[in-house]
């Protein structure tokens, strides 16, 4: 049942979650020693190391419980792990690659070759006894249209150095291509958020030969609180088409019909009690 196996696979990525703060704020205090301009001490230097390493593991963990969640309500094959483009003769080949979610739950898009090339040595050792675990398709996109696209979307992937990294990739039913990129609240600097901006513009450029396809940035909470407009320069950058906020999120990767956005938040909130993350952290075990 979702519901169960979605419970047990947060309980594993918090309570990993928990045990890196642990070990990142206390890396965090010892680099700190000999700071002189830095004069907290105990719990106030602790509590200062433990947000830091906290903010940035939080979003990594909330990003897999995203992919976990789509590869449920869209499929295995539909969530890839892999995606390839290249050239031929008649137009664009796409070719995706999906491996199980313990192996790694990165998406990469690469240009040229095949995608289980593409495959890390670790991945291809632990399942070349098991490649039956490995499945993927391949689409054909061929007429004047894609002629036209190629050389544009050849140029951005080899712009982003032949791959690029994606939070979170996935075709619908209808073979319409969804992209994000996620960030855990939204409230970017200068820098980051014209290059997120600029992220899902992309994106959104290399899928477009995917039916109706739409690439947002994303936001796992809403910061201001849901029902209000989140605080960020960002979301001034995109219309509304172009972004999505919080519950609003979530509801676009949950199989809503076996688990709500509210069930979810309650299963986190259990999940977090049982990988006992405030002890963790608190303690270092």
């Amino acid at each position: 049942m979702f519901r169960d196996d979605l419970s047990l696979f947060m309980v594993g990525q918090l309570g990993d979650m928990a045990k890196n703060v642990a070990r990142k704020s206390a890396d965090n205090i010892a680099n700190r020693a000999h700071n002189p301009f830095s004069l907290f001490e105990g719990r106030e230097e602790k509590y200062m190391a433990v947000g830091r390493s906290l903010d940035s593991q939080l979003g990594t963990r909330l990003q897999k419980i995203a992919f976990y969640c789509a590869r449920y309500t869209y499929g295995f094959v539909n969530v890839p792990n892999i995606v390839v483009m290249d050239e031929n003769t008649e137009g664009l080949t796409v070719e995706t690659l999906s491996y199980p979610v313990e192996n790694g739950m990165t998406q990469c898009l690469y240009w040229g070759g095949r995608a289980e090339d593409r495959l890390s040595v670790s991945c291809r050792r632990s399942l070349s006894a098991s490649p039956e675990r490995l499945d993927g398709k391949v689409y054909r996109f061929g007429g004047a249209e894609i002629q036209e696209k190629i050389q544009e979307i050849k140029g951005i992937i080899h712009g982003q150095g032949g791959k690029m990294p994606m939070d979170l990739f996935y075709l619908d039913p209808d073979e319409n291509a969804h992209t994000y990129e996620i960030k855990a609240g939204g409230n970017l600097d200068t820098k980051n958020k014209v290059e997120n901006r600029n992220e899902v513009m992309r994106l959104e450029k290399v899928f477009s030969m995917f039916g109706n396809n739409v690439s947002k940035f994303a936001t796992c909470y809403n910061n201001r609180g849901e029902g209000s407009d989140p605080d960020g320069a960002i979301f001034g950058l995109l219309d509304g088409a172009h972004k999505v906020v919080g519950r609003h999120f979530w509801e676009e990767v949950l199989p809503l019909a076996e688990v709500s956005y509210d069930e979810f938040i309650a299963l986190y909130a259990d999940a977090f009690v049982k990988a006992r993350v405030r002890d963790i952290i608190a303690n270092g075990n």
